[in-house]
């Protein structure tokens, strides 16, 4: 959240997504308590697939 910070004040147009392993997700990111985190900070992820060097989810 302090990148997220300093990008606004040095670029404030440009999107930032973090980035997680499509297992990671599965295993930490749908617990309940962490999407209503994701969701009060607004966070913006990208899910990929490493061993198929996918793109698997675009979340807003």
């Amino acid at each position: 959240m302090l990148y997220r910070s300093a990008l606004r004040k040095k670029q404030p147009d440009r999107l930032l997504y973090l980035a997680v392993p499509s297992e990671v997700y599965r295993e930490f990111f749908l617990i309940q308590f962490i999407q209503e985190v994701i969701a009060e900070h607004r966070l913006k992820l990208l899910v990929f697939e490493p061993s198929q060097q996918e793109i698997v989810l675009w979340k807003e």
